[in-house]
Order: structure tokens, then sequence, then C-alpha cells
């Protein structure tokens, strides 16, 4: 199975504040997981498969000097604290050091990410955004919520 394709889209999704990962509230500049409020989020999916379309709104980057790397990923895990278990289940490659990584995106706007919480033969219930950044100045502004699927 080929990992999900970043596709940028004008089109709406729709948003329901339940499945929300993260807010645009505070830019952020450390890597870390989805906030929403100032407070950690992690959605339980319940013990099915389930398929998703991951919404990132990516309202400002800093890509000044070339090298920000930003990586916007939906995270899964087996345990609903994150301590293990833990799979990439998609991720969006954006920044100016995207040249080398294939479907990468070096400007704002929205894109959308087709997944499922399944992955090795086991289903991941429990999900969370993150974002792992690097580069000389890293600054992110983006929000993420899972839609319900839409092809």
């Amino acid at each position: 199975m080929t990992e999900p394709q970043a596709t940028v889209s004008r089109f709406n999704r729709t948003f329901d504040a339940q499945h929300q990962l993260q807010d645009d509230v505070a830019q952020i500049t450390a890597s870390g997981s989805g906030t929403v409020g100032g407070s950690a989020v992690i959605k339980d999916l319940g013990p099915g498969q389930m398929e998703f379309t991951a919404v990132f709104d990516v309202n400002t980057m800093d890509a000044t000097t070339g090298d920000e790397l930003y990586l916007c990923q939906i995270q899964g895990s087996t345990v609903s604290n994150f301590a293990s278990g833990v799979v990439v289940l998609a991720t969006l490659v954006i920044g100016g050091a995207t040249a080398t990584f294939e479907s990468a995106a070096s400007t704002v706007g929205r894109y959308f990410l087709r997944g499922h919480n399944t992955k090795y033969g086991n289903v991941y219930r429990y999900v969370r955004a993150r974002f792992v950044l690097s580069g000389t100045t890293p600054i992110l502004d983006a929000e993420c919520y899972l839609s319900a699927y839409a092809v």
C-alpha cells in the first residue's frame, strides 16, 4: 500500500470540533503534539477501522532561510496516553527545504490527506496531530482536523 499523498485543495471539508487536533491560537515554533485551547489533544476513534480525511489549513510558515522543514503528521496509538504503540498514519511535508521530498509543498493553503487508522494489521484507535519542525527559524501557523472520508 502506498503512503497517502498530500493534495492542495480549495474544497471545503466538514468541520466537527469533536475531531479538531490543532487550533491556530498560537504559532508552532518547536516540535510537539497538536493542541486545542492550549491543551494536548488525543481523539478516540473507537475500536474499529476508520477512514478519514486529515485537513491541514496552513495559514503561515517561515521559509526565509530556505532550510525550514515541517512534517505535519497524524499519529495513531494503541494506548490512550501515547506511551507506546505509536505509528505515523499520514504525513504532510511542507517548507522551504522540500526539494528532496516527493509530493512536498512550499506554499500556504488547505491540504488534505486521506488515511485510515490501521497499519501493520493493527487498529490504532487513538489519534493526534504531531508537528516536527526543523531548520534555522521554523515558525508554523496551522490548524488540523479530521473529516469524513471524501473521494
